[in-house]
């Protein structure tokens, strides 16, 4: 029994991990979009997995998580580096 949950399991992992690295490549708007909303969708799928208290499922269910927290983190990437936001107009000012 356990070796069907990991032969299920492993798929999984190996599919989000082809999604992940597809949503990554993507370019600015769509990149943010498809990140956040991929994130959003496999977090939950992470969670559910650790309820099952199994170690194939929490381990699962870690590694889910650990890819949707960091989608999430790409989607709130800024598109337009060039703008710092802790700079104000008068640190500007000074420093020409």
């Amino acid at each position: 029994m356990e070796y069907l949950k990991l032969l299920i399991f492993l798929p999984v992992i190996v599919f989000g991990y082809q999604l992940f690295c597809y949503t990554v490549t993507l370019k600015k708007e769509e990149k943010q979009r498809a990140c956040r909303s991929l994130g959003i969708i496999i977090f939950p799928a992470g969670v559910v997995c650790l309820v099952f208290r199994n170690f194939y499922t929490v381990i699962a269910g870690l590694v889910m998580i650990m890819f949707a927290l960091r989608l999430i983190a790409y989607g709130l990437e800024r598109k337009d580096k060039n703008i710092f936001i802790d700079r104000y107009k008068e640190d500007i000012t000074e420093n020409k």
